[in-house]
């Protein structure tokens, strides 16, 4: 019987030759994470700073989150540092 996560595997390299218990921000990394931060790191190396391709990804991510949890990506809002995101949260309770 073959395991329901057996077809990603290969996507985790270190995979192959071991086995990885932590379920963290250190964790296995994807060939496909690997190769977006190759891309990413390539792109700072070519052209600088690219901001409004920086925000198309975002959105895209948006999109396939929304997606993931069956909501509309306009239902909610992601925030790049965690001050930002309380700073928000607190002013919104505070108005209630």
């Amino acid at each position: 019987m073959n395991h329901p996560y057996a077809d990603y595997r290969p996507l985790f390299p270190v995979l192959a030759s071991k086995i990885h218990l932590a379920s963290c921000s250190q964790g296995a990394i994807s060939k496909t994470v690997s190769e977006s931060i190759e891309e990413y790191l390539n792109s700072l190396h070519t052209m600088g700073v690219n901001w409004n391709q920086s925000i198309q990804e975002v959105e895209k991510a948006k999109k396939g989150f929304a997606k993931l949890i069956g909501a509309e990506s306009n239902f909610y809002n992601t925030q790049d540092e965690v001050r930002q995101a309380i700073n928000e949260l607190t002013t919104v309770l505070n108005t209630k």
